[in-house]
């Protein structure tokens, strides 16, 4: 489990240094904005993508784990932590209002800074939801599946140590 969130938490801080250094220190200083959209988007895209990857070996062999790095690891990139990140990581104050970000469905319209702030906290919280949701369900699904002595890929056999529970034959 701690190795799940120090590698979540290491992939977030990476990809919100390279979007940092990448869009400020090439883009902007250069002022080359709008030759840089497209195609530092898909580059950028291609970091989360290589993040994601890493995640999932990292978690292998949890299988759970191994679904839902990726899928926390976007949730958290889009929903408004990485621009919290942004900024903090940057040492600049986020500004009042975002409005390159009100394209975002999971950040809350319009987007300004306490709007960003409650995306980011609420989605952050999901995640961690998500976490808790997904072990409960593993656990309930090792238990069904211990108490067989079964696969969970094989049909459901009757064995010499769980035997078929009929009822008890009226004898005559």
């Amino acid at each position: 489990m701690k190795r799940f969130w120090f590698a979540l938490a290491v992939a977030i801080f990476f990809y919100t240094k390279i979007d940092i250094l990448i869009w400020q220190r090439i883009f902007e200083e250069h002022k080359l904005t709008s030759l840089g959209i497209g195609v530092y988007h898909w580059g950028w895209l291609q970091s989360l993508f290589g993040f994601m990857t890493l995640g999932i070996l990292i978690c292998y062999p949890n299988r759970r784990r191994m679904v839902t790095f990726p899928l926390s690891l976007a949730i958290l990139a889009f929903s408004g932590m990485e621009d919290v990140l942004y900024y903090w990581l940057d040492g600049k104050n986020i500004p009042a209002a975002l409005p390159w970000l009100n394209s975002n469905p999971l950040i809350l319209k319009p987007v300004t800074v306490n709007h960003l702030l409650i995306s980011a906290v609420f989605w952050l919280l999901f995640v961690i939801g998500l976490d808790i949701l997904g072990g409960l369900l593993t656990r309930v699904t090792r238990q069904t599946f211990s108490k067989f002595r079964l696969s969970p890929l094989l049909p459901l056999v009757k064995t010499e140590e769980t035997p078929a529970r009929l009822p008890a034959s009226p004898q005559s």
